[in-house]
C-alpha cells in the first residue's frame, strides 16, 4: 500500500469509526459532535509555524550539523521554520581550534541548507565568555597577551569568518552575554585584557567585513532590571559612537513558574525605546524541577538517574497536568510577544523538538526534558495548539 492509499485508508477508517461511535453513544439519536470534531482535528494537517507568523516576524530554530543524519527531522525543520541559528559551530573554539586552523565544513553545510530552504541565517556567536581556545589569550611562552595583540587577533578572526560568509548571513550575534546579574561586566579574558573596547571594535569590524549584514547583542536574564538597564546603556553608548546595533536578543530559557513574564514585556519595551528591534532567542520552557542548588550539585549523577522521582520525573512523558501547565506558560509568553509584534524581529526556538533540545543535558546530564513545542516524534504538542489559537484570534481581531 503506497502512502497516498494509506492516508485514504486512515481517513475513511477514522471517519467511519467516529460516526459509528457517535451514533452508538447517543441514546436520543443526537450525533456526538465532539467526537467528530476531535477526529477532524486529527485529520487536519498541522499548520507550519512559519506560516502562522508570516505577517508578524521570523520564526527560527537552533540547528546542529548532527541533524543532517535525520532526514525526518530536517523535513520538520524545513516545514516549520524560516530562520536558523547555529548552536555551536561558529563559536571560536569550534571553528578555529588552533592557530591558523579553521574548520568550515559544518558551517558551510548549514549556511547552504539555510539558503536552499529560504531561511534567514544567524551566525551565533563571534565573541563569548565560553568556548574560546586557550591559545587565544596566551603568547608562545604562556603569558597573557597584550591588549594590542588581542585586538589584532579579534579583528583577524572577525574578518576571516564574516568575510567568508559575506552576503549569506542575515545577522551576527556579535557579542554574547557580557553582563553579570547586577549589571557589571563579566571578568572574562576579553574584558580583563581589553575592557569594554572589545565590544565596540567587534561591532565595528563586523560591519566593515560585511556592510549589509545585521549586528546583534544577545544575553540572558534581561528580565532582571539591573542587567536590562546595563544592556540599554551599552546600546546607547554604542549609538553615540556611531554604531547602530540592529537588534538585541532576549534569551528565553524559562521554567514553568520562573521568571515573572512581566520582565519579558519590560525588556521588549525598554530595548525598543532605544531604536533597536528585539529578538526572543533561545526559547524553551522546562517543566522539570530545578537542577541547580548545593543539594543537587553534591549528588552523584548516577544517584540522580537511579532516583528520578524528584529531579528526572518524566522519563515516559509529561503527565496531563504538567502538559497543561507547559501549554499555559507558552501561551503567556506568546501573548506578550504578539502584543508587541511591531517591536519583535524574530523568535528562535532553542531546539526543533524535545529530543534534541539542550535542556536534556542542562544542568544535569541525561535528564529527560520536554521543553519545546514538538515531542520527540516531531508531533505538535498541546502548547503548539495554544499558540495556533492565539495567532488565529490575533488575525481575526485585525480582520
Amino acid at each position: 500500500m503506497n502512502l497516498k492509499s494509506l492516508k485514504i485508508f486512515f481517513t475513511v477508517s477514522l471517519c467511519t469509526s467516529a460516526l459509528s461511535l457517535s451514533s452508538s453513544t447517543s441514546g436520543n439519536g443526537v450525533v456526538n459532535t465532539a467526537i467528530i470534531k476531535n477526529t477532524q482535528a486529527q485529520l487536519q494537517e498541522v499548520p507550519a509555524l512559519k506560516d502562522l507568523f508570516k505577517d508578524k516576524f521570523t520564526i527560527g530554530s537552533s540547528f546542529s550539523p548532527a541533524y543532517f543524519k535525520d532526514p525526518i527531522l530536517l523535513e520538520h525543520i524545513k516545514k516549520n521554520f524560516n530562520g536558523l541559528t547555529t548552536e555551536n559551530e561558529f563559536k571560536w573554539a569550534r571553528i578555529n581550534p588552533k592557530p591558523g586552523i579553521y574548520k568550515f565544513t559544518n558551517t558551510d553545510k548549514v549556511v547552504q541548507f539555510a539558503e536552499d530552504n529560504n531561511m534567514e541565517m544567524v551566525g551565533h556567536t563571534l565573541l563569548w565568555k565560553h568556548r574560546n581556545p586557550a591559545w587565544r589569550f596566551k603568547d608562545n611562552e604562556g603569558n597573557t597577551i597584550s591588549k594590542e595583540a588581542l585586538l589584532q587577533g579579534i579583528k583577524k578572526h572577525i574578518f576571516k569568518i564574516v568575510g567568508r560568509y559575506k552576503g549569506r548571513i542575515k545577522g551576527w550575534d556579535v557579542v554574547n552575554e557580557v553582563f553579570n546579574t547586577d549589571g557589571s561586566f563579566r571578568e572574562t579574558e576579553l574584558y580583563t585584557i581589553m575592557g569594554e573596547e572589545y565590544i565596540e571594535k567587534a561591532f565595528q569590524w563586523v560591519k566593515e567585513a560585511d556592510p549589509d549584514t545585521e549586528i546583534y547583542y544577545n544575553d540572558y536574564g534581561l528580565y532582571n532590571e539591573k542587567k536590562l538597564d546595563a544592556t540599554v546603556a551599552l546600546i546607547e553608548r554604542l549609538k553615540e559612537k556611531g554604531i547602530d546595533v540592529d537588534a538585541v536578543g532576549f534569551q528565553g530559557h524559562l521554567m514553568l513558574g520562573w521568571p515573572k513574564l512581566q520582565g519579558l514585556e519590560n525588556a521588549i519595551t525598554k530595548l525598543a525605546a532605544t531604536g533597536v528591534e528585539v529578538m526572543v532567542t533561545e526559547l524553551d520552557v522546562t517543566p522539570l524541577p530545578s537542577g541547580f542548588g548545593k543539594d543537587v550539585r553534591e549528588r552523584h549523577i548516577s544517584e540522580i538517574m537511579n532516583h528520578p522521582v524528584d529531579l528526572n520525573p518524566y522519563l515516559s512523558g509529561l503527565p496531563e497536568d504538567k502538559d497543561i501547565a507547559l501549554a499555559k506558560r507558552y501561551e503567556e509568553i506568546f501573548k506578550i510577544i504578539l502584543k508587541h509584534h511591531d517591536k519583535v524581529k524574530r523568535i528562535t526556538l532553542w531546539g526543533p523538538n524535545d529530543g534534541v533540545n539542550w535542556m536534556n543535558d542542562w544542568p544535569i546530564k541525561g535528564r529527560t526534558d520536554h521543553a519545546t513545542l514538538f515531542d520527540r516524534q516531531n508531533q505538535a504538542k498541546r502548547a503548539f495548539w495554544k499558540i495556533v489559537d492565539l495567532i488565529k484570534k490575533a488575525n481575526d481581531s485585525i480582520d
